[in-house]
């Protein structure tokens, strides 16, 4: 299909994000078409968009989480968390969740 691991969506749904080992793109959801592209290493296990759709947090295979501007693909910071299996913006957008290979559910603090 078009698109390759979906992601999700930013909260008004006409933002969608996806990945694979080369890249992430942000897709206009309505006609279907690439707006951005961020080239990528291999490491990105999951992704995350925030519900504004200003930052996009990439959980790397290092135990690393770094966030990203939408806008120009700018690394804004990076956290340390250990191996996770998911990641997950809190819906007012000032955290994120980290769901380890423990079990364990994490909370953590937006930078911005």
């Amino acid at each position: 299909g078009l698109f390759t691991n979906p992601s999700g969506f930013v909260a008004n749904g006409s933002v969608l994000v996806t990945y694979d080992r080369a890249a992430i793109r942000l897709w206009d959801w309505a006609s279907q078409t690439q707006i951005r592209e961020f080239a990528l290493d291999n490491s990105i296990v999951k992704t995350a968009i925030s519900r504004d759709g200003q930052l996009l947090a990439l959980a790397n295979s290092d135990g690393t989480v770094s966030f990203l501007r939408t806008s120009d693909g700018t690394v804004v910071h990076r956290l340390t968390i250990g191996k996770t299996t998911g990641i997950r913006f809190t819906p007012d957008g000032t955290g994120f969740l980290s769901y380890g290979e423990d079990g364990a559910v994490r909370q953590w603090g937006v930078p911005r």
